[in-house]
């Protein structure tokens, strides 16, 4: 798991078999990168990045308040990224 600040009290801290490493190394020891945060933190998560080439697969949703579209329908999360 691919984390870049402190994670106080964290259940992944606290299981022997898992790992936690900054972005960048998650992402450069990896093949396929998957974006799973809260879209409004995209642009600073991914800011400074280095993908070189690689897929990246973004899970993220661009939800509002109430429900509704975060950029108003007129063009996708993905598309921002």
């Amino acid at each position: 798991m691919a984390h870049n600040g402190e994670l106080q009290g964290c259940q992944i801290k606290k299981n022997p078999l898992s790992r936690l490493t900054g972005v960048q190394d998650a992402v450069t020891k990896s093949d396929l990168v998957f974006l799973a945060t809260p879209y409004r933190e995209n642009g600073s998560i991914l800011k400074g990045i280095s993908f070189n080439g690689k897929t990246l697969v973004d899970c993220t949703n661009p939800i509002g308040m109430g429900v509704s579209h975060g950029l108003k329908s007129v063009k996708s999360g993905a598309e921002e990224v």
